[in-house]
């Protein structure tokens, strides 16, 4: 309550003074003083998520002084801090500054499960107190200390701090747009600036006494602020406001298997605290040691929005022949049914008001053993014969439930026994452990270039490399007599020191300013950016790394919004041979478009047996992509800084499994037995958002199908907002002189004219007296055009050279120019496009692939690719080219027809029929491309089909009702399939696919990955 009422006077206060603007009459000069040296805000971070998940079981205070219940945090810090930081670094530092100490009232304080950042919070302000979280302990300082002492703090603030803080209803859209003329006193009016970083927190409300200041770092989206205490929360309070999105929940399912003391000392423990993360950490410690019988069974982690339904499986889908009848003349049919066996988890988390609660429906099945299969006989009524088929009985637990958890804790939600193990008969016991986490959703700074810097950088200035595509100043430049982009920023208020640089090539804006400058050249790299078209790009990883690893990377994912430095770690676990990339997705798609990417073998597999009245079988058939699935709908949000996403996505750690399940007939007194296929399966569905150039960790689990191996498997995900900027289109020439005085509008002269072959046709005629039609003339033609004929003047069409030759005024023939103009059709244009399939090692096509995604031509990256095709590196495994116009669809394909059967069975007559498919295998391509208004951008809707390896005829057989023994062929097929909609500029190049492929003992034995480009050219002929 007390938390509440002073973020909402901070806040309350920040609003009443946004109508007064302390900077309106006069402008401060820009902070241009160093940048600061970079502060650890993560460390601020991490302190402030353990205060939140340190959880107090109780608090009763009795008239206690201040530092009487700051030891009594300190100590109950220390003992609940269940971390894996040493032990003397565990608990939280608290440091009492004793100003005014004898002055604080004694405290009265009754609480329950309540966090240790919160029972701080109440006692500071019972005691007339205040407290700042630092990097490495907690300051608890008098009420009023220091309030006029200036101090210096650092906040995190959005990467477009100073666009955001731009917006207004008289600012230009065009970042470089003049206020306009039409005023006469505003004819010499300078061009509107930006505001510096103090400049709008002035316009916030907040003071900067003498000495005061504000520094922003676009690089690092720091801001650093010198000012006084209040102030300085007043800032925090201001910052915290401006999250991009509502928080995203994180679960983590841990289940411990170990001796029942153990495991009822945990229940026990956990029963008298609101908090279990203290008896899990004691099992965790346990397990780590070799000797111990504790072990972690399963492991699982998902995010996802409140209010969202998230799903992770973990499972082997076992077929089952659930469906044995009998007919009449009890012959036998069979169909086959799929059930999971593994873990299975639904959760829906629904975030409470006071945004830390968090309302949770759950749902887990976890089946710690495989199913088991056994006969079952029974007598058939009818005939008294022995009927016989399998059943199977899959053993595990189920959990259903809906419980409250606070954000930053973890609930022992369930206890079983191993149901379906060796040691379900001894005293051994399960714990299933669910740890709920609110992790924000913050911007993350833009990815920089790799540019060296300058060898010398003058004193208050520092280097920025920055990304700023061909052609995107263009729109600003092209018209302007003389005029360079220095020259153009410096109309926005951007000012260029001596020593300092500005050069654009290449796609990068090199930059040595201060960094108040380089703050403002960012922000009119944004305002320019925003009026392209945009597409989202995003790049899958899927990881193998041990267990122990993994889990300790996942208690760090708690106290960050990005998961970049997660991904490196196990990156560099790879490096070190500790770990392997599993796969690798790379789709691109724009805002609002289902995007489906498929790389996998179309598996098929028979899936029962029916017999009819006369006895005839029938065979059903299945197909299952076996593989990786990934499908995508992503959203740009209205900030334009989040991308909204629900997607699927699924892997197959293992082949598909064959077996055979065994029946006997009882009207025949025949065995038969028919193949049942099982499939390994690691999926999730969920929706999250995830801020534009950061990385999410998106799941762990154990991949069925391994064996018991200490390994998991670890999946993140990339998301890249990309401008979709055309190349330039205007020469950048000197401007040409001034042109000649024109000639007298009424002098007489003669012209030619190319006009269409149909010109005399087109323009209709008039009939005769006799009927006759005549055709009209070329004058008459022109005079209904409303172009007047004086007396002198005359026009002239000749067929043969489609040339009008018309003599009239000067003014009369600018405005037949004008006419013809008009009429001359341009032929559409033609767009063309060609598609490169490559393929080579893994890590190359991962570093091309991060070093392309947030540009908008990946031309470099192609140019890469094919100069290692000639030095022996790559493989170039296809091409293909085709033109159409816009708005047309178009196929090309490359492929063999391949002929598989697709169904048996027997007709009325008793006859056999087999069904027989084509499928084309090799390379198709569908694509239909639209020009858009710009008429140097391209809608595209792609979707190519290219197999990634010769199709496979298995032969499967069965024995029938009747003993006999049926052998069919099926035939599996090895794709790579996409389809999306992306826009591409005219001339560019574009990686719109990587995958892992499939038909190879070399692609699952080695790091290799597969690569779709395609590059468009708008083909404009004359008219």
């Amino acid at each position: 309550m007390h938390r509440t009422c002073s973020l909402l006077l901070l806040l309350t206060f920040l609003t009443l003074a946004q109508g007064k603007d302390p900077a309106k009459d006069k402008a401060p000069a820009q902070d241009t003083a160093p940048a600061p040296p970079p502060v650890d805000l993560d460390a601020k971070a991490r302190l402030r998520q353990k205060m939140n998940e340190i959880i107090i079981p109780t608090v009763h205070f009795e008239n206690a002084t201040l530092e009487q219940a700051l030891e009594f945090l300190r100590k109950k810090s220390r003992e609940l801090d269940k971390s894996s930081a040493p032990a003397g670094a565990r608990g939280v530092n608290i440091i009492l500054s004793q100003t005014g100490f004898q002055d604080s009232p004694h405290i009265n304080l009754d609480l329950k499960d309540v966090p240790l950042s919160e029972v701080l919070r109440y006692v500071t302000e019972l005691s007339l107190r205040r407290f700042r979280v630092e990097s490495q302990a907690v300051i608890v300082t008098g009420l009023h200390d220091f309030e006029d002492a200036m101090q210096t703090r650092t906040y995190h603030v959005v990467p477009d701090f100073l666009s955001t803080g731009n917006t207004s209803s008289t600012a230009p859209a065009d970042p470089f747009a003049t206020v306009s003329p039409s005023p006469p006193a505003a004819q010499d009016a300078p061009p509107p600036q930006f505001k510096t970083a103090r400049q709008i927190l002035e316009s916030a409300g907040i003071t900067f006494p003498e000495g005061a200041s504000a520094i922003f770092n676009p690089l690092t989206s720091q801001l650093t602020v010198k000012n006084t205490l209040p102030n300085l929360d007043l800032i925090e309070a201001y910052t915290v406001s401006g999250h991009l999105a509502p928080a995203l929940v994180a679960y983590t399912i841990t289940v411990i298997e170990g001796p029942g003391e153990l495991i009822r000392e945990a229940n026990a423990q956990a029963s008298q605290n609101a908090n279990a993360a203290p008896a899990l950490a004691s099992l965790l410690d346990h397990s780590k040691n070799p000797d111990s019988k504790v072990r972690v069974v399963a492991d699982a982690f998902l995010e996802t929005k409140s209010g969202t339904r998230a799903v992770l499986e973990a499972v082997c889908e076992h077929s089952e022949s659930t469906n044995f009848t009998l007919d009449a003349k009890s012959r036998a049919s069979v169909s086959n049914e799929t059930h999971q066996s593994g873990l299975h988890l639904e959760i829906e988390p629904i975030v409470g008001a006071d945004g830390a609660t968090i309302e949770t429906s759950l749902s887990l099945v976890l089946n710690a053993a495989p199913p088991t299969q056994r006969q079952i006989s029974v007598n058939d009524p009818l005939t008294g014969n022995p009927a016989e088929f399998p059943v199977t009985d899959i053993p595990g637990t189920h959990i259903a439930t809906g419980l409250s958890i606070h954000a930053g804790t973890t609930k022992l939600i369930g206890v079983t026994k191993p149901i379906g193990t060796p040691q379900e008969s001894t005293d051994i016991l399960c714990a299933v452990f669910l740890t709920a986490s609110l992790r924000r959703v913050e911007a993350v700074p833009p990815s920089q270039p790799k540019v060296a810097p300058p060898s010398a950088i003058p004193p208050g200035m520092t280097f920025a490399a920055l990304h700023a595509p061909e052609g995107m100043f263009e729109p600003v430049l092209h018209g302007t007599k003389h005029l360079t982009l220095q020259a153009r920023m410096a109309q926005s208020g951007v000012t260029f020191p001596s020593g300092s640089i500005l050069e654009h090539r290449d796609g990068i804006l090199r930059c040595v300013n201060t960094p108040d400058n380089i703050a403002f050249i960012m922000a009119i790299i944004d305002q320019q950016l925003s009026v392209y078209p945009k597409t989202i790009a995003l790049t899958l990883h899927t990881l193998e790394a041990p267990a122990p690893f993994l889990r300790d990377l996942t208690r760090q994912t708690l106290a960050s919004a990005d998961d970049s430095a997660i991904f490196a770690a196990v990156e560099s676990a790879v490096a070190r041979g500790e770990a392997k990339f599993i796969n690798s997705t790379f789709v691109e798609s724009k805002s609002g478009t289902r995007v489906n990417h498929h790389a996998a073998c179309e598996h098929r597999y028979l899936k029962g047996i029916v017999t009819d009245a006369q006895g005839r079988p029938s065979l059903s058939f299945a197909t299952r992509q076996v593989g990786s699935i990934f499908e995508v709908e992503p959203t740009i949000g209205a900030d334009s800084r989040t991308v909204e996403l629900i997607f699927s996505h699924e892997l197959h750690p293992t082949p598909p499994i064959l077996r055979r399940d065994h029946f006997r007939d009882p009207a025949s007194q025949q065995p038969f037995d028919i193949p049942a296929t099982d499939f390994n399966i690691h999926k999730i569905v969920t929706g999250i958002s995830i801020a534009k150039g950061s990385t999410k960790l998106i799941s762990i689990n154990k991949p069925m199908g391994l064996g018991k191996t200490n390994l998991l498997w670890v999946t993140f995900l990339k998301c890249d907002v990309v401008p979709q900027v055309p190349k330039t289109h205007h020469a950048m020439a000197e401007p040409a002189p001034d042109p000649k005085p024109s000639a007298d509008p009424k002098a007489i002269h003669t012209r030619s004219f190319r006009v269409p072959p149909d010109f005399l046709s087109a323009g209709g005629g008039s009939t005769s007296t006799d009927g006759r039609i005549e055709r009209k003339t070329a004058r008459i033609i022109l005079e209904e055009a409303g172009i007047p004929f004086p007396e002198g003047t005359a026009a002239y069409y000749d067929p043969p050279t489609t040339q009008m030759v018309v003599k009239n005024t000067n003014e009369n023939l600018d405005l037949i120019q004008t006419y013809v103009d008009s009429i001359v059709v341009c032929p559409p244009a033609i767009i063309a496009f060609t598609t490169h399939i490559l393929q080579g090692p893994g890590p190359l096509l991962r570093r091309l692939t991060a070093q392309s995604t947030g540009r908008c031509d990946h031309r470099a990256e192609l140019n890469e690719l094919l100069a290692a095709v000639k030095a022996g590196t790559m493989q170039h495994l296809n091409s293909s080219r085709i033109e159409t116009k816009s708005g047309t669809s178009a196929t090309t394909t490359q492929a063999t027809k391949h002929i598989a059967i697709a169904d048996v069975s027997v007709n009325e007559k008793g006859e056999p029929h087999f069904t027989q498919e084509k499928r084309e295998v090799g390379l198709k391509i569908e694509l239909e491309p639209t020009i858009g208004a710009d008429g140097h951008t391209i809608e595209l809707t792609f979707a190519p089909e290219f197999h990634t390896a010769p199709h496979f005829e298995h032969r499967e057989h069965l024995i029938d009702t009747q003993g006999r023994r049926l052998e069919f062929p099926l035939t599996d097929y090895f794709t790579s399939k996409l389809t999306t909609g992306i826009t591409l500029p005219d001339g560019s190049a574009r990686l719109l696919s990587l995958y892992k492929p499939t038909g190879k003992p070399e692609f699952e034995k080695d790091d290799i990955l597969q690569a779709i480009f395609i590059t468009c050219d708008i083909l404009r002929p004359e008219k």
